[in-house]
């Protein structure tokens, strides 16, 4: 059964993954390049930089469902506009980095797609254990029915 911690501790993680391979030094110029709505930058936000997260209610618990559902469409936009244009970028900022830096910028261009498929496999971790704490929690008013885009 999922727990607040395990969930907690899967948000965690799912930060550290997003700073540390898909937003770091290197990366931010690539993550720039993508319009995002205010609207969509504060509903990802929510589960991204939100200093502390809440778990102890069905608002609470329809806020992650929200910046989950925020993060696939963040997701999609990237795997549509920026993958594509990652050559491109590389060889254009490529030239702005030397030895060691050179080295690590390449590899977090190169790495980038498989980054961001990791990141989609914990964010779906974390959407099933929202759904099981859902279900156990909040049995015949689980937030999840009423959200007909994240159930089809």
């Amino acid at each position: 059964m999922a727990s607040v911690d395990g969930i907690k501790t899967k948000i965690a993680e799912i930060r550290k993954h997003y700073d540390s391979n898909l937003n770091n030094n290197y990366l931010k110029g690539v993550n720039a390049r993508l319009e995002v709505s205010p609207v969509l930058q504060r509903q990802i936000g929510y589960l991204l930089n939100q200093e502390i997260v809440y778990i102890d209610s069905r608002g609470s618990i329809l806020d992650l469902y929200s910046s989950i559902c925020a993060l696939l469409v963040y997701i999609r936009d990237l795997n549509k506009e920026i993958i594509p244009a990652l050559k491109g970028y590389s060889e254009l900022n490529g030239k702005n980095y030397h030895g060691n830096e050179a080295i690590l910028f390449q590899m977090m261009i190169k790495n980038y797609p498989m980054n961001l498929k990791l990141f989609f496999e914990l964010l779906k971790a974390l959407f099933e254990m929202l759904l099981e704490y859902d279900n156990s929690t909040f049995p015949g008013k689980e937030i999840h029915k009423k959200l007909k885009k994240l159930t089809n």
